[in-house]
């Protein structure tokens, strides 16, 4: 007689063992993850309010583009500061012609896509460890940190105006530089707690989506559709931001102040963001 029942329960009794310890060793050597602290503050977000966040952001990056970019900042300069496929191209463009004159364009276009990326780059030091739609100060010091970036920059650009030829082309980088970080730290804010679904400064990839969208919707498929409609308010967005630029640079109140505007709108959003993170 073979008692079955007997080595079916032995062997369950053995696997269950095994599985115990292993699970203790992993637990073991298992590190949990750094915390802030225990009375960290946090704001619990959902996909349309950061998107609604984003909007502003993009405007405003649209904004500050358009001023740089209409030479409404600084006469006869016009530089891109929140799209960099463009500085890419013109960077190695001049570099391949292997003339010496165009080597302080070059080093211009390398600052200018250095820049972008570190706009970015601060807000992974005030933000380490993101997480999916949950704000917490370190967005409000994101907001505040892109105002001074662009109050700086304004303060060049008027510096610049007012300077000799060869302060006016330092004065010129630095201001430029500035603002590309500035919108380089608006995109990085947006993205990386909406896993690249809200972005307000990168409308290159949002138009190609949003083609594709439109593509798929004429074949039927239409999954994609609720992408497609918060990706065409951001690019709205930003589009209007860039009109709302000519109108402000071309008044004599604003004209090269315009850039002030901007940090305006950082600073209220920062203000808002700790008047909701501790009410």
């Amino acid at each position: 007689v073979v008692d079955i029942g007997g080595a079916a329960a032995r062997n369950s009794r053995g696997s269950s063992s095994k599985v115990a310890t292993a699970t203790r060793k992993r637990q073991k050597n298992y590190k949990s993850p750094p915390s802030n602290s225990s009375n960290r503050r946090i704001i619990a977000a959902n996909k349309y309010e950061a998107v609604k966040v984003g909007q502003l952001l993009a405007l405003n990056s649209g904004f500050v583009n358009g001023c740089c970019l209409g030479g409404g900042i600084l006469k006869g300069h016009n530089q891109a500061v929140a799209a960099v496929t463009g500085a890419h191209t013109t960077a190695a463009l001049s570099l391949a012609k292997k003339n010496s004159n165009n080597l302080p364009f070059f080093f211009s276009q390398l600052c200018i896509l250095l820049a972008y990326s570190g706009g970015s780059a601060l807000y992974g030091i005030l933000q380490p460890n993101p997480q999916l739609f949950e704000w917490d100060a370190s967005l409000g010091y994101g907001f505040f940190l892109a105002a001074g970036l662009l109050a700086m920059s304004s303060f060049l650009a008027n510096n610049s105006n007012s300077s000799s030829s060869i302060a006016h082309s330092h004065y010129y980088y630095c201001y430029a530089m500035l603002a590309t970080m500035a919108c380089g730290l608006h995109n990085g804010m947006t993205s990386v707690h909406s896993g690249n679904l809200v972005r307000s400064a990168h409308m290159s990839g949002m138009t190609s989506d949003v083609g594709s969208f439109v593509g798929q919707a004429l074949r039927g498929n239409k999954q994609n559709m609720e992408k497609l409609r918060i990706f065409l308010r951001l690019v709205l967005c930003f589009f209007l931001g860039a009109v709302l630029s000519v109108f402000a640079t071309s008044t004599s109140f604003f004209g090269s102040h315009s850039l002030l505007l901007a940090a305006g709108l950082d600073s209220l959003l920062g203000v808002l963001f700790f008047v909701c993170l501790y009410a």
